[in-house]
Formats: C-alpha cells, sequence, structure tokens
C-alpha cells in the first residue's frame, strides 16, 4: 500500500475524532436504539440493590451476567438480581439450578427482564454432548430464549476437544442449541501490543455464524489481571470497534466487578461496590457504541481487509479500492477497511488498529459519499478535506449515497 506523506497544516485542519458534532449537520441516520452491550460479573451478589444495577444501566450496559452471588445458582437471590434488572431497565442471564435446570427456566421465563439461560464458559468440544443434554432441557420448557455457551479461542487441538479452531467453533453451531454464538479472546497484554491473531478468530467466527444465519457477539477486556494491563479507552476501542468491523451484534465485557479471585485488580467496580475512573472509561465507550448503533445493530455482510506497514502475513490485504472510494492512501502501521450493509445501505468503516501511534489516511472518491458521526448524524465527505489522522483504536465511517 503507497504511504501518504501529509502535510502537517493540512493534518492539523482535518477533523481528528468522530466524535465531533455541531448543530448544522441536519442529516441523521434513523435511531435504532441501544446496540447490546453485556456486563460479565455484572452486580455482585453481595452489592445486589436496585442502585447498583441502575449505575450498570447509567454506563451504557443493556444487559449483565450477575457475579459472585453466594447462593446455590437458581435461588432466590437470583430471581432478587433478575427483579433489580427489570426495574433498572436491564436483560440478565439467569444460572440455572445445577439439579433441576426446569424449575429455574419455568419461574424465570416469563420475565420481561430476561435475556437467556447461562450454560457453561470455554468448553471443550469434549463436552459438548453434555452440554446438549442441558440445551434439550430448557428447550422443553423455554423455546424462546437464547441458551448462552461462551466458546474458547484457538487454545491448541488437545484443549478444544481434537478440533482446529474453525472446526470447533463449526461443531458448537452443529451441536448447540445456543441461538447465538460468543467466544473470547483479548488481545491487549503488557507492553501494548496488539496480538493479531484476533482478526483471524474474528473472521472464522463471523463467516460461520452467517453461514448459520446466528448472530455473534465478541468481547472487550475491562479487568486489569495477570498479564492483561489496566484497559485503556485505546484498549477499548481497540477491541470493540474490531468486533463491530467483523459484525458482532452484542459487545460483551469481562468483567464490571472485579472477580473476588487472587491475581485480579482494577475494573470498573471494585471489591467494596466502589466506581473507579475505568467505570467513567467504559461509559465514554459504551457511549460510542450507542450513538453508532444506526450503523451497526442489524449490519450484514461484512468483509474486512488490512493495510499498513506492520500487517501480519495471512490476513487478507486491501489490494483494490472498495466501490466508491478512488483514493485510499495510508501512512501507519496497521488499518482495517470493514464494508457492509445495513438496511440496504452501504457502509465503509475505516479502523486505526495501532494501539500506540495515529494513522494517516488520504482519501478520494468516485461517487457521493456521506461521513457518519458518532452520534448518528452525516454530512457530505466532500466538506472535508481528503487527509483524516485517525487516533489510535478509533475509527472513520463512511456511507454511500
Amino acid at each position: 500500500m503507497k504511504k501518504a506523506i501529509l502535510l502537517p497544516v493540512l493534518l492539523a485542519m482535518s477533523c481528528t475524532l468522530l466524535s465531533a458534532s455541531s448543530p448544522s449537520k441536519a442529516d441523521r441516520l434513523p435511531d435504532k436504539g441501544d446496540f447490546p452491550i453485556l456486563a460479565w460479573i455484572g452486580v455482585r451478589g453481595n452489592f445486589n440493590t436496585l442502585q447498583a444495577h441502575k449505575d450498570l444501566r447509567a454506563a451504557g450496559f443493556t444487559a449483565e451476567l450477575p457475579g459472585s452471588i453466594d447462593a446455590r445458582p437458581g435461588s432466590e437471590q437470583f430471581f432478587l438480581a433478575l427483579k433489580n434488572c427489570r426495574k433498572a431497565g436491564l436483560k440478565m442471564l439467569m444460572e440455572l439450578d445445577p439439579d433441576d435446570p426446569k424449575s429455574t427456566v419455568r419461574k424465570a421465563r416469563k420475565s420481561p427482564a430476561l435475556l437467556g439461560y447461562f450454560i457453561t464458559d470455554e468448553p471443550s468440544a469434549v463436552s459438548f454432548g453434555e452440554i446438549a443434554d442441558i440445551i434439550s432441557q430448557v428447550r422443553t420448557v423455554d423455546d424462546k430464549h437464547i441458551c448462552y455457551v461462551n466458546m474458547l479461542p484457538d487454545c491448541g487441538k488437545e484443549r478444544l476437544g481434537g478440533y482446529d479452531f474453525p472446526g470447533y467453533i463449526a461443531k458448537s453451531i452443529e451441536m448447540l442449541d445456543t441461538r447465538v454464538v460468543s467466544y473470547d479472546f483479548y488481545p491487549v497484554r503488557q507492553g501494548d501490543a496488539v496480538e493479531q491473531p484476533m482478526y483471524y478468530y474474528l473472521d472464522v467466527v463471523s463467516h460461520l455464524s452467517r453461514d448459520a444465519g446466528l448472530p455473534f457477539w465478541a468481547f472487550a477486556l475491562l479487568v486489569e489481571h495477570l498479564a492483561y494491563p489496566v484497559p485503556t479507552l485505546e484498549a477499548l476501542r481497540i477491541q470493540v470497534y474490531a468486533d463491530l468491523a467483523f459484525g458482532a451484534q452484542c459487545i460483551e465485557y469481562f468483567t464490571y466487578s472485579r472477580p473476588v479471585h487472587d491475581g485480579y485488580y482494577l475494573a470498573p467496580v471494585d471489591e467494596f461496590g466502589n466506581k473507579t475512573y475505568l467505570y467513567d472509561i467504559v461509559t465514554q465507550m459504551n457511549s460510542e457504541i450507542r450513538g453508532l448503533s444506526c450503523v451497526f445493530k442489524g449490519s450484514s455482510g461484512h468483509e474486512v481487509r488490512h493495510f499498513g506497514s506492520a500487517v501480519a502475513d495471512g490476513l487478507p490485504l486491501l489490494d483494490e479500492l472498495p466501490s466508491g472510494f478512488a483514493r485510499l492512501e495510508s501512512h501507519g502501521s496497521h488499518g482495517l477497511l470493514s464494508e457492509f450493509t445495513n438496511d440496504g445501505k452501504k457502509f465503509y468503516m475505516i479502523q486505526n488498529c495501532d494501539l500506540k501511534e495515529d494513522l494517516d489516511v488520504d482519501l478520494g472518491f468516485s461517487s457521493p459519499m456521506k461521513r457518519v458521526f458518532k452520534d448518528g448524524s452525516l454530512e457530505d465527505a466532500t466538506s472535508y478535506l481528503p487527509h483524516y489522522r485517525i487516533t489510535p483504536g478509533d475509527i472513520l465511517v463512511f456511507m454511500a449515497e
């Protein structure tokens, strides 16, 4: 990819962030409401108050998997959390009584706050038969809600149960009637490098779920632990916008409240129920997701290609311009371009995939384009100089007219 040499004075005049908006932008995409955002270890059991759930909702979350409830799954403490979720405007994943899962389903299924049933996390394919039996029991009572199983990333064939990663995900889709495909991988580790297998995993899950007619959900890491640093807004953007570039229809965060286990440190809510500064950071990230729900909610047909000076081997390269583009020249280590549709409209998202350095792009268009801002407002792309500077993790979005 040719690198553009961009004049500093032009760069200074260019708009650097999508979040800027002005009253002059009269055009706006139709509002699609909240984009699904799930908090793992949402409100912990010992802080299971209505206000705590309202705080989670105020941070932009739409659903939660409550955490560290010191009670048997399916007990009254879980139903109190479900009641508080309803009052706070949240959905909830309900854990099942391990000895009598149907009893939990019968009691929970009619709640308007029920998102679905938490079955298990990161299973080997060896256990798919057992998991399918549990889901089958649930389906005899409730055929409406999801049965949530979160899958592993590529941990090797032995851990995955004898399959490579695509085979493992395909087998889970074949055997498990979950209604969604969810998996986790956390690409930002100590040293500030972004592990580029993330894009391979996203591509595999995106295409397999699309072929099966299922939505897929993907994660961003929100807690400091082990080899994973304190999350930053840039790190969240790297993960969240990559998930959206491949078509994820729910963003999941691990975790909202700090886990009680050793080795976990800073999270948006600490072990005493107090908010930390990460609460403000994830609130900002979720506000951006909500503002762009009109672009990403219900999107389909995502195709992603990469460009820049440091793209990992094996990732599909942007070797020809997409329709509507006359020029895309870059100066930076790694960017991606995602093409997709939503409600019959064609969208293009460009992301800076570098965690530390800006990405400069020089764009030209061969057909009319609108720039889409983070509040869903629109403006003619020709209103801007063709030179853009995208800060780490951030994005530009355009819509073909």
